[in-house]
Parts: C-alpha cells; structure tokens; sequence
C-alpha cells in the first residue's frame, strides 16, 4: 500500500524544468547533446564535441546536474524498481514516475567528465567540484571524475593553492599524493607549496616522492630533484619503472641526461619496456634513439649472419644452439628461412650413431619453432612443415602444427591438411590442428567449434589438464 500511494503521489507531482536558458550546438541545446551522451553512456564523441564548442557556456548547465544530488526518494526508486521484478505493470510505472538515484548519479559523473574536457574555461565550476571532492558522503566513482575535472584546470585552480596544501599536510598518505598532482596540475602559480613538496620528496611512501617530484618540475622545473627521484624508478621492474618512463618522457629535452640509461632499455627482452622507453626517448633525446636503432640493426643483421653460417656448416650441438637462438630474434631472422629449410633436409651425422635419430628429430622441432617465430615471412617453408607431419608419428607431428599457426594466412595451403588432423585419433594432435587453424583461417573454422566442443567432454583431456593444474599448486 506504502508503495502505491508513492507512485501515486510522484504520478501527480508537477514537472518541473530547471534548465533554463541552455547554450546551443547546430541549433540543438546542451540537454539536447547531454541525453545523446547518457543514452550511449557517455560515448558519443559527437555530444562530448558538442559541450566542448559550447565551453563555458555549458559549464553553468553541467554545474546543475553536478549538484543535483539523489533524494530519498530517488534511492526509494531504485529499491521499488527492484521489488516489482515480479509485477511488470507496477516495476514500469515505477521506472517511469520515480527519480532513480542511480541515473541521477550517472549524470553527475558525466557532468563532471564534460567539465573536465572544457577544462580551464570551465573554471567557474571548482568551488563546486571542490565541495563535492571533500564530501565523504559521495560515491568513488564521482569522486574520480571530479578529481579528473579539478586536475584540468591548470594555473585556473591556482586560488585553491591553500586548500591543495591542506590535501599536502594530511595524516594520510593518499590524501598527501592527490595533494601533490592537483598542485602539479596549477603549475608555476603553486610556489607557495615548494617547501612542502621538498619535504614530501623525502617520505617513504615512493607514489608520494614521485608525484611531489613530479609537481617541483611543474612548478618550480627543479629538474636535479625529479631526475634522481625518477633515476631511481629505472632500476624497477614493477610499475614504477613504466610510471619513470613516462614521467622521464613529460620532461623532454631536460631528461637528456638519463639518455644513455633509457637507452639501455630498448635491449630489454619485455617489449613494453622497450616499447615505453623508445617512445621516451623519442622526446628526450631523438638523435641518440635514432643512432642506438641503427646499431641495434646492424648488430641484429651480424648476429644473424653469425647464426646462419653456424647452422649451414657446424656440427650439431653448434647447429641445433645456433637454431634455438636465431629463434629469439623473430622476424628479424626472416633471412635465415632458406638455410632453416635446407637444415631440414640435411642428415644428422653423430659418432653415437643410436642417438642420431631422436636428435634428427630435435633439431627438426628447433627448426620448426624457429620458422614459427619468424612469423608469415617463413611462409617458403610451409610445404617442408606439411611434409614433416605427414612422415612423423602423432606425437611428433603435433610439434609442427604451431609453427603452421603461427605463420598464420600466409599457410593457407596446410588448412587441408590440419582438418584432416581434426579427426585424428590423438587427442592432442587434434587440438594442435584446431589452435592452428584458427589462426590460419578463422573465417573457414566450424569444424574447430565442433571439435573443441567435444575435447571439453574428453576424459583424457581432463586427465591431462587436471594433472598440471595440481603440479602447479
């Protein structure tokens, strides 16, 4: 009954609009492009560009629905909504006369995102943001955006300086690290913190140092300080080390010192590691980035050559080492594929002539996963990967399916080959084909589904897999 008199009530409320007069985009208002964005949950980058023309224009507009906070009778909403799921009829007239604390939140957390793309033309929404930030009241996930609005506006947060110094002195290590990006985010404007941010560069909490040195270079371009803080970040192998590149990369030309030690990461074997310190170097210091690639090549182009001579005309052991690291340089090493493939037909030749079969067979599975890393430009060496499976028993011919997978498109003449091994008795040689081929032709693989499918249901797999997982407990 309690719950019928409500919906009644809201029924009969009277709407009001508290819009306003709205700035407009191509002749259609803020509330207009603000709905597109909420139907598409916040994703339509023509709305977002909308707000953004509009600038401070919409910034009043967005204040409102950020300080529109959900009402009891919103959360109300929510709960009756979520009690009718057995009454349609009552659960859609609730949806539709009663506030939803829920969606009012969401509109507050797009509001405040929108704020922070206008960024420091939207300055006259920070008391607003600011009272929101301090309320522990609010949800995280609005604290985020709010935090992320306040940050985009640069030198305009500037009269929040005081305040942001409060955040610094907190008894909580959180609170003194979001104090020290919000005053790195004002910039020059924020001198009056600089003895606050030295002392915060000696805590032994490392996110607040970096961020503290992070804000002396914005304010103050104390490049010694940031340079030993992050110095000390390139010696990681957490996530500080990518936060140091990145941090190294703002910097610029000023980083050009720690040139040669970022340098030394583009050998790293973790690409992303490579991947961040080249692009930090690409702004540190292009001219060193450029001559370290060039040696790089060349030393891959010597190694390689190296490598190729060792596998044409040395003995086995030396063959069969020179093959597992021509593997490590990938497509690199694509002008080793003729000797791979000539190797492949070479005998073996050992004075313990009992082992020269099973090594025969080695060296043949090196080379195969040496072709496989090279990747599509190992596509010559496709037939002599489907002549081997063809001659090797199950257990073997299972070893050169990946190489087959990994060359991908490029080994479009296996794909008769590997269905036909879908069939295959062995059941992990039909797994092999099926990986496989769904690398090498994944718009042609109903017979993969299928036969995936049943694997699920095998006893033997479930043996296998069942037993490596408790050797790994």
């Amino acid at each position: 009954m309690r719950l019928l008199m409500l919906l009644l009530m809201a029924y009969m409320m009277p709407r009001t609009d508290a819009r306003g007069t709205e700035p407009a985009y191509r002749g259609k208002p803020a509330s207009y492009w603000f709905e597109r964005s909420i139907k598409e949950s916040g994703l339509n980058p023509e709305a977002t560009v909308a707000i953004e023309a509009m600038g401070s224009n919409a910034v009043p507009f967005l204040v409102k629905i950020l300080e529109r906070k959900p009402s009891k009778l919103a959360e109300f909403g929510d709960e009756a909504v979520s009690r009718l799921g057995d009454k349609p009829r009552l659960q859609k007239l609730a949806r539709e006369t009663l506030p939803s604390a829920y969606e009012i939140a969401t509109r507050r957390e797009l509001a405040a995102f929108l704020i922070s793309r206008i960024g420091a033309n939207a300055g006259v929404a920070i008391p607003a943001l600011v009272k929101i930030f301090e309320d522990p009241t609010e949800g995280w996930r609005l604290h985020q955006e709010v935090y992320g609005a306040l940050v985009s506006m640069g030198e305009k947060g500037a009269p929040m300086v005081p305040k942001y110094m409060t955040y610094l002195k907190s008894d909580r290590a959180d609170a003194r690290e979001t104090g020290a990006a919000l005053l790195a985010s004002v910039g020059p404007q924020a001198q009056a913190a600089i003895p606050w941010l030295l002392d915060a560069v000696k805590d032994t909490d490392e996110q607040l140092r970096w961020t503290a040195a992070w804000a002396l270079w914005r304010i103050d371009r104390q490049t010694n300080v940031a340079l030993r803080v992050f110095a000390t970040g390139l010696e990681c192998t957490n996530y500080l080390r990518s936060f140091a590149f990145s941090n190294l990369r703002r910097m610029g030309p000023a980083a050009k010192s720690m040139g040669p030690r970022i340098a030394a990461a583009l050998r790293d074997e973790d690409d992303q590691v490579r991947e961040a310190a080249a692009k930090a170097l690409k702004e540190i210091d292009p001219a060193l980035l450029e001559s370290e690639l060039q040696e790089m090549n060349r030393q891959t182009t010597e190694n390689v050559a190296r490598l190729i001579e060792v596998i044409r005309s040395g003995e086995y052991p030396q063959r069969y080492r020179a093959v597992e690291a021509i593997a490590m340089f990938g497509a690199d090493a694509k002008e080793a594929v003729p000797v791979l493939i000539e190797a492949l037909h070479a005998p073996v030749i050992l004075k313990a002539s009992w082992f020269t079969h099973t090594a025969q067979h080695n060296l043949w599975r090196v080379i195969a996963d040496a072709l496989g890393e090279i990747g599509p430009d190992a596509h010559a060496a496709v037939p002599n990967l489907m002549e081997l499976i063809h001659q090797s028993k199950q257990y073997a011919a299972m070893s050169y399916c990946p190489a087959l997978g990994k060359i991908g498109t490029n080994a479009s003449a296996a794909v008769p080959l590997l269905q036909g091994l879908l069939h295959d008795e062995n059941l992990r040689l039909r797994l092999a084909a099926a990986d496989a081929l769904i690398q090498i032709a994944p718009q042609a693989c109903s017979n993969v589904v299928a036969v995936l499918t049943n694997l699920l249901n095998e006893p033997e797999l479930s043996r296998i897999f069942g037993r490596g997982r408790k050797g790994h407990r």
